[in-house]
Formats: structure tokens, C-alpha cells, sequence
């Protein structure tokens, strides 16, 4: 794009690089659109503008990033810009970018109630999200199949005694902690209940060693894993999102493990001790090619450095960052000095072999309610200021 020349990007276009000297601005009538190049810099006086803080890019929008071409200011792959060269990019906003878990959800549910309202955050049918453990087990990502009132609880067992876990979502298997010498029909009995099922534990969690006798014990242990059977009396639950409160997320994917939510008794005092879910999809797409991304460990990386600025506010970047490589990180502002203008926030940065976001030697800039999910490095650094 030559200096003195204003572009509007609204044909999606393939190049071996993009070098951006004028102005190139993104049609944000366009759904869709791809930006497809060997690395993308934006030079002296030149400006990318992929919507603005008033006016963001709500639809779809790609910058995609591919293999094979270098440049010998900032290496190879990226999206960055140098001198005076100035970037806008603005996604669609959400007001919330993460919450927490306020009830416990249980291995193999598909819904999850929420801190805070889904649709108020900005949250929507389709995304993906991150849910952190809370167990031995790992973080998973969910893809959000539904935002509606949650479904009646089935039948279940009200609150059993000496929980560590639980195992079903009507919360009648559990694995039971302080069992040492003492029987699943003791456990069940305690509640007025009868043993369905009594199991030995693989490792402190739900899955099951060895199949038990509801009569027997296992030597040497203090946890078992009881199936008790709900009265055949019992009500089904009315959820407390299920009757005019706030909607729940519907997950395409069930849990594979149990997700703590909400409030627990720690020696006498409430704590708020809960999973963190955070949403990891974007308007605006920055990714490229990544068929070798887990063995090479060389993704894309994001760079400004000079005097002008870089504004990035509710993008996704993902297959980022390059593995001992100094400098190549998914987002990265480096030695702009005072720069008010420069801006992260809200974005996702997804799957990285690097720092997820470093700020070096420039100061007076806004890092705020960014996700990094699942990088292979420190996931904010800051340096010689800020």
C-alpha cells in the first residue's frame, strides 16, 4: 500500500507479503473476509485499521499468517509494525472476557452456572471456552452448544456426608473421604439411604480400581467411592437458574471431571473457591499455518516498536509465539518508550510456544482482561518498565 494512499480491504486476498506504507482499512461490512500473507508489517507512516474502539469489527475477520517469508527487521512470520507505522484492531466487545463457576459442576454434565450473566457478558452460541481445574485432572476447552435456563436436576441425593468428589450429576456417587474400616452401606445409611455400589479408587479421584460389596471394606484406605440409591420419593430439584434466574451454558462436550463452584466451609469462613471459565473466541482472527506448530514449536508472532502505536483490543491469537527465539511472542510492545496509545486488551491468546504477552521498555500502555490459554512459557513478562 504506497504512502499518500488510502486502500479499503474488502475482497479477501492472498500475497506473498503485505507492506503497508498508506493506509489500509478493513471493510467492517464484510463478513468473512481473509487477509492471507507471508508476514504483514505496517512501515513508516503507514496505518492498518481493522475497525475502531467506536466502531469494531463485529463480524468475522481473518489475518492469516503463512510460512516462507522473512524480513529482516522482524524476522519471519508476524504481524507487527516499526517506525511511525500505526495498527488498529478491534473485535467485537465483550464485557466480560472471564468469570468463575458458581455451583460445582460434576464429571459428565453439560451445563455450567455462572458468577455472571453469559448474555450480559457478550458471551454467545458457538464460542469456545476454557474451564480450569480444580482437581488432578486437566483444564479443557468446551465449545457452547446453548445459552437457556438449566435443565431440572434429576433425582438425586441431597448433600452427603465427607464428599472429597463428585462422581454423578444427581450426586448419589461420590467418592467418600474418612472410610477407613467402614462399609458403603454404613456411608448410604447414614443419609437414610441404601448402597447401589461401592468401588475402591484409582488415585483420589472417580475412577474405580476395584469393584467392592456394599458390606465390604478395602484394607488401608480412607477413601471409597459409594453409589447410593436416591428415595424413591425424591423430587427432582429445582435449580436455582431453572426458575427466572440467570441463564447457564449448554456444552456440546460433557466434563470429564468434577469442577468446583461457588462457596466453601474452609475452618469456619466462607471462601469463593471456583473454577475460572474464560472465553476464548474473538471477532477477529490472527492465526496461520500451524500443520508443524507442537513439534517445531515456531508459530506467528505479534511486534511494535518505534513511535507510532499498536491498539489490539478483543482479538484471538493463536499458534503464536517462537520457541528460543528473543523478541517472537504473540503479543509483544518492544522499546516504545511513553506510548498511552498502546493497547491490549481483551484479547485471547491461545496456544503458545512463547511468552504470551510481553511488554518491554515502553511505558504508560493498558494490558487488561487478556486470556492466555495453554502457552508453553510465562503467560504475562514485563521489562525495564511498566
Amino acid at each position: 500500500v504506497p504512502a499518500g494512499e488510502t486502500w479499503v480491504f474488502d475482497t479477501s486476498m492472498d500475497v506473498d507479503t503485505l507492506t503497508i506504507e498508506g493506509t489500509l482499512t478493513w471493510d467492517t461490512t464484510k463478513d468473512g473476509l481473509e487477509l492471507k500473507a507471508g508476514f504483514v508489517m505496517v512501515a513508516e507512516g503507514g496505518h492498518l485499521m481493522v475497525g475502531t474502539k467506536e466502531q469494531p469489527m463485529d463480524k468475522k475477520a481473518t489475518i492469516y499468517i503463512k510460512k516462507g517469508q522473512t524480513s529482516a527487521q522482524l524476522g519471519t512470520r508476524f504481524l507487527g509494525g516499526l517506525g511511525s507505522g500505526k495498527i488498529d484492531i478491534h473485535g467485537r466487545k465483550l464485557e466480560r472476557t472471564w468469570t468463575l463457576l458458581s455451583q460445582t459442576a460434576v464429571a459428565g454434565s453439560t451445563q455450567l452456572h455462572l458468577k455472571h450473566d453469559p448474555e450480559a457478558m457478550g458471551w454467545r452460541v458457538g464460542d469456545r471456552i476454557g474451564l480450569a481445574t480444580t482437581s488432578r485432572g486437566e483444564s479443557t476447552v468446551h465449545t457452547i452448544a446453548a445459552i437457556a435456563p438449566a435443565d431440572k436436576a434429576p433425582p438425586g441425593c441431597g448433600n452427603l456426608p465427607n464428599v472429597k468428589k463428585t462422581c454423578s450429576e444427581n450426586r448419589c456417587k461420590v467418592l467418600a473421604s474418612s472410610m477407613t474400616d467402614k462399609t458403603c452401606d454404613h456411608y448410604c445409611g447414614l443419609s437414610g439411604l441404601t448402597c447401589a455400589a461401592a468401588f475402591e479408587e484409582m488415585s483420589d479421584d472417580c475412577n474405580i480400581k476395584a469393584v467392592l460389596g456394599c458390606g465390604e471394606t478395602w484394607p488401608g484406605t480412607s477413601d471409597l467411592i459409594c453409589e447410593c440409591t436416591p428415595p424413591p420419593d425424591a423430587p427432582e430439584e429445582e435449580d436455582e437458574a431453572s426458575s427466572g434466574g440467570q441463564k447457564v451454558l449448554h456444552l456440546q462436550e460433557p466434563l470429564r471431571d468434577e469442577h468446583w463452584g461457588g462457596f466453601r466451609n474452609v475452618v469456619g469462613r466462607e471462601l469463593e473457591m471456583a473454577a475460572e471459565v474464560v472465553n476464548l473466541d474473538r471477532s477477529v482472527l490472527i492465526t496461520g499455518d500451524h500443520d508443524d506448530f507442537y513439534t517445531s514449536n515456531r508459530g506467528l508472532h505479534t511486534i511494535m516498536t518505534g513511535t507510532g502505536y499498536m491498539d489490539l483490543r478483543y482479538t484471538r491469537v493463536e499458534y503464536c509465539g517462537q520457541r528460543d527465539l528473543m523478541g517472537r511472542y504473540c503479543l509483544h510492545f518492544h522499546l516504545m518508550r511513553k506510548c498511552p496509545l498502546c493497547i491490549f486488551e481483551g484479547n485471547s491468546v491461545v496456544d503458545s510456544a512463547q511468552v504470551g504477552i510481553t511488554v518491554h521498555g515502553t511505558h504508560d500502555t493498558l494490558v487488561s482482561n487478556n486470556v492466555v490459554w495453554n502457552a508453553r512459557a510465562v503467560g504475562i513478562y514485563t521489562e525495564d518498565g511498566n
